[in-house]
């Protein structure tokens, strides 16, 4: 038997996909410009309207960038269902640097993407000891068009900054596996809790670091230099697990913490989803379909959206059973091959496991999967894809250069698949219409078409959007929708904007009706009675508001002005005062007061 390196292959066998490159700065400055080859229209991008309001435009405390009130908001905040300081202090960074325009943000987003494909690649070049391999799985997640959501979305920096953490973390943790010193252990706890300081996106990656241990790393004596590592019949007795569990404790109670935290700041914004509207068995089966349907947007990126309807009671059972066997099939050659083949193991195990917090067996929200969930759960997928034409390259060395040449090409097709997946994120409109355009029955799709038509002036497009929501909530039987009521408020917006007052108030009093405690609703709803000369229906409606919150100061103005068109001067005046005592610039209220005089 001929000589052997690191990389456990016969020199004599090695093959192109194994032979080490002269410098691996070399490869990292390929990995570079892969990135910016396949990412740079991202920085012509602007905002959309989705998300990027609440996180970035409409956001006082971002965009005042870093003060001392807006990093204490930062830490103490609950807003937009999550809490992720770190992204919010990334975000007002940003305004620091750049100022507000969206260049900025997507420059910073881009390069977060970077440092994972680098990360990537040194986490990659550790677990699997050859360059290439690393290469292959750093270079996909560079390039392809599914990872375009958390990159090319301002609102998900999230996303890339706390991947960003978690991949330096686990770089950390395999790169001292030969020893975990305190020092290496308490960094890569820092890192972590850096990274759900973000998004709690990793809660799974303690489980994570168990895999590779118990199958791809070899630890090592920190007394003598030489391989510590539990025999087969040893690391499946409880003895090993129990070690690798206790020197991981902080990471657990950090994933622990952090997943109470998130379910807490999802259930207080109402994003949880209970079993009422979406039952058990829909949401499992769903998660089935769903496992398989990342793999095959992966091989087959061309039907990509930024949003995939929860199909709930009419999920198709077939791809359900066709799902679970496929599933249980690579599950089941994947384990028969671990020991001889664990970078097959791993990385399925890698894929299924990152994925269980985002799958839906917890629902939020009413997505069926998304893009931006698959970004470092596919890395798994990558891994075992790479080691699989390792071996078929060692084993058949005919299929070297004809494979390698496919695996470029490969690549260098996503490329333009990820400019026009990007292409779709330059405007409102056409990130909604592509998500109609591929899938149906579309809730999402038609409520935010709505949105962008109405703020664009093409009332009559956003009216037939509006009208289509509603009729697929009323087809399903979703009168229960935690969203419906804004639905029907927008659909009054829209009438209002068409001076359709009366059929504006329709739509707004199921709305009031439906969440009676938003309040600034009900304020818009007794304006519109008082602009119908419904003066008495306003009035009830105003000291029902007023007696929740006295402190309104529009609601105390325009029950001054429907006391003042029923000629009840006393009433009237009373309430302008109130205003003005509220509110002590109050122009309008003034002059209305001084008129009463």
């Amino acid at each position: 038997m001929g000589d052997s390196d690191h990389t456990g292959l016969p020199t004599s066998k090695k093959s192109l996909l194994t032979e080490p490159c002269d410098s691996d700065w070399r490869l990292r400055g390929l990995l570079c410009a892969a990135t910016i080859a396949a990412y740079f229209p991202a920085f012509s991008l602007g905002f959309v309207g989705w998300d990027d309001p609440q996180y970035v435009t409409a956001n006082p405390m971002v965009q005042q960038g870093l003060t001392k009130t807006s990093i204490a908001w930062a830490f103490t905040t609950l807003f937009a269902a999550n809490y992720h300081p770190l992204t919010w202090l990334s975000l007002m960074l940003d305004v620091e640097l750049f100022g507000t325009a969206p260049a900025g943000f997507h420059v910073t987003n881009v390069l977060l993407h970077m440092g994972n494909v680098l990360l990537v690649f040194e986490l990659f070049r550790r677990i699997a000891g050859h360059r290439l391999n690393a290469a292959f799985v750093a270079v996909l997640l560079a390039v392809h068009p599914q990872h375009v959501e958390s990159v090319a979305w301002v609102s998900e920096r999230k996303d890339v900054l706390s991947i960003f953490f978690g991949l330096w973390a686990m770089r950390i943790y395999v790169g001292s596996s030969e020893s975990k010193t305190g020092k290496r252990m308490l960094l890569v706890s820092s890192l972590m809790g850096l990274s759900l300081l973000s998004k709690q996106t990793l809660v799974t990656l303690p489980c994570i670091l168990l895999v590779l241990d118990r199958w791809l790393l070899t630890r090592r004596s920190p007394v003598a230099n030489r391989p510590i590592r539990a025999t087969p019949n040893e690391q499946s007795g409880t003895g090993f697990w129990w070690r690798m569990v206790w020197e991981k404790w902080p990471l657990f109670l950090l994933s622990l913490v952090f997943s109470l935290g998130v379910v807490f700041a999802q259930q207080s914004w109402g994003a949880v989803q209970n079993l009422y509207s979406v039952p058990l068995p829909f949401r499992l089966g769903n998660a089935i379909v769903s496992y398989v349907t990342y793999l095959s947007h992966a091989i087959w990126p061309l039907n990509l959206c930024a949003h995939y309807p929860h199909p709930e009671d009419t999920i198709d059972l077939p791809s359900v059973v066709l799902g679970f066997v496929l599933l249980m099939g690579i599950s089941t050659v994947t384990f028969r091959f671990r020991r001889e083949r664990p970078a097959l193991w791993v990385g399925w195990l890698w894929y299924v496991g990152s994925l269980v917090p985002m799958i839906g067996v917890v629902q939020v929200g009413h997505q069926a999967m998304a893009d931006r969930y698959s970004y470092f759960p596919m890395l798994g997928i990558y891994f075992a894809v790479a080691d699989a034409l390792t071996k078929a390259f060692t084993r058949w060395t005919w299929l070297q250069k004809r494979g390698l040449v496919l695996a470029i090409l490969g690549v260098l097709l996503c490329i333009p698949l990820t400019w026009r997946q990007i292409s779709f994120w330059s405007s409102g409109q056409r990130l909604w219409s592509r998500a109609l355009a591929v899938t149906d029955n579309n809730i999402y799709a038609h409520f935010n078409l709505a949105q962008e038509s109405f703020h664009a002036g093409d009332l009559q497009r956003a009216a037939e959007h509006q009208l289509t929501v509603i009729d697929l909530l009323e087809s399903t039987n979703l009168r229960l929708h935690p969203e419906v009521d804004s639905v029907l408020n927008n659909m009054a917006a829209i009438l209002e904007a068409q001076g359709r007052l009366d059929e504006a108030i329709r739509y707004l009093t199921e709305a009031v009706r439906l969440q009676p405690t938003y309040l600034p609703r009900r304020i818009t709803f007794a304006e519109l009675l008082i602009r119908t000369d419904r003066f008495s229906e306003a009035i009830q409606e105003l000291n029902s508001v007023l007696s929740i919150d006295p402190t309104l100061v529009n609601g105390r103005f325009l029950l001054g002005i429907a006391h003042l068109k029923l000629g009840q001067m006393p009433e009237a005046r009373q309430s302008f005062e109130a205003t003005l005592q509220l509110a002590p610039g109050h122009p309008e209220a003034k002059t209305n007061l001084d008129r009463l005089k």
